[in-house]
């Protein structure tokens, strides 16, 4: 009688622990079952409810998956709510909210709603993302000079532009500043890739002016040439050099190999997570140490063992000389943070700090590395630190896979015969070991 009231006792005692301390263990491939640290982020950042209406058949196999995502994200925030609807059963419902065809989910919060077609986590979160969003934003891409293009199927900055938008990002890259026009007053990030003709003095000028104003601007300075926009950057502390970066080792010279991240809103998820980035004949782009008035901190910088700068791409392949080349470390990307020097428009609310980020290489960012560990999220955090958005800035979800269970007839038979006769038999059988020994 003692055994049992003990039993229940702890049987009761671990009922009321698991119902006032939530805690889940994933021990799915690859963590499925966890939100994404993106994810979770922005959940914990949620100030709005957000309802989501999943209209999902109920013979989809991909339907419990979906809801096991759901309630994780449910699970995580009070303020995420969600409804499974099949659009079979409730036309009605589907018509009402435009949907015609399954897999499609309705993210809704407030007044603003955004539709996702199909079950994967960045879908989902980048919708949030959107609708909790309290105006739309607007990304520019300068033109004229080279740059890397967004547009199929020749452009090499596609994933670029796709991840921007998949963020909820206006994206336009027609931005021609050579007839002296500036900025255009919806440009919330400007975004300089990969040029390989100089701006000329109106042109910077243009750029200057916007950035003075509370700009954000993304420069990616592949090594090469002189830019236009050395004296530019350096009015904010950030000195681009006509240089190489190249490392020993035993892959490519033109990438060096280990790099070190600052402790820096942009950088510090990679820090946290030793998460790698790669970069391809980058030049090297360094804070002015007499600089004043700013902000400024080195974000990514090479190893001074596996590292070295020279002024001149070698044609043979390049090899340090003690005698002539600056062995590392050296740093290919800064983050510059200032106070504005007038306010850009009379409409402004507050006054938007001066953010530049100016990196030594856009390869990195390139359709061939972007998905390549951590470049993308890399590139990701700088747009969502350059655009304020401190919530959005982490590592980026994984790839949902439905993990059903295959099983032929035999399988089928086996389970039966496991659930329904082997294992309720166990006990029966100790039992009855147990009495005969007893007598």
């Amino acid at each position: 009688m003692v055994a049992v009231l003990a039993l229940l006792a702890i049987m009761v005692a671990i009922n009321y622990l698991a119902t006032r301390y939530h805690h889940r263990i994933d021990v799915t491939e690859g963590g499925m079952h966890s939100l994404s640290d993106q994810t979770a982020t922005l959940l914990d950042s949620l100030t709005t409810d957000v309802h989501v209406l999943a209209f999902f058949h109920e013979t989809d196999l991909e339907t419990a998956g979906f809801k096991e995502r759901l309630e994780a994200y449910a699970y995580h925030s009070d303020r995420f709510t969600f409804e499974l609807v099949d659009p079979a059963v409730h036309p009605g419902e589907a018509r009402r909210y435009g949907v015609g065809k399954p897999r499609i989910s309705v993210v809704i919060s407030g007044d603003r709603e955004e539709r996702v077609s199909g079950i994967e986590e960045n879908h989902l979160t980048n919708a949030v993302a959107k609708v909790v969003r309290k105006r739309n934003r607007t990304v520019y891409f300068s033109t004229g000079h080279g740059e890397r293009t967004l547009k199929a199927p020749e452009g090499d900055f596609i994933r670029v532009g796709q991840a921007l938008q998949d963020a909820g990002y206006g994206v336009r890259d027609t931005l021609v500043l050579d007839a002296g026009k500036g900025v255009p007053a919806e440009c919330d990030l400007l975004i300089v890739a990969g040029p390989t003709a100089a701006f000329s003095r109106v042109e910077a000028d243009s750029i200057r002016n916007y950035l003075a104003g509370g700009g954000s601007g993304l420069f990616m300075l592949d090594p090469g040439g002189e830019t236009g926009l050395e004296s530019l950057l350096a009015g904010w502390g950030i000195q681009v050099n006509n240089d190489y970066v190249l490392g020993w080792g035993p892959g490519d010279p033109s990438m060096p190999g280990s790099v070190w991240y600052a402790r820096h809103p942009v950088t510090e998820k990679h820090r946290n997570r030793n998460l790698r980035t790669f970069y391809r004949l980058a030049r090297s782009v360094a804070r002015i140490e007499d600089a004043t008035g700013v902000q400024i901190q080195e974000l990514v910088t090479t190893h001074p063992r596996n590292s070295w700068r020279e002024e001149k791409l070698p044609d043979a392949a390049p090899v340090y000389d003690p005698g002539r080349d600056l062995q590392g470390p050296a740093s290919i990307a800064v983050a510059t943070l200032d106070r504005p020097k007038f306010r850009r428009f009379p409409s402004d609310v507050g006054l938007r700090h001066t953010r530049i980020v100016v990196f030594g290489d856009s390869d990195f960012a390139g359709n061939e590395f972007f998905d390549t560990v951590g470049n993308g999220d890399l590139f990701m955090n700088a747009v969502s630190w350059l655009m304020e958005e401190g919530d959005l800035i982490s590592i980026r979800p994984k790839m949902w896979a439905f993990r059903g269970v295959v099983m032929t007839a035999e399988d089928l038979l086996w389970l039966s015969w496991l659930s329904v006769v082997v294992i309720p038999a166990i006990p029966v059988v100790v039992g009855i070991g147990v009495w005969r020994r007893r007598r």
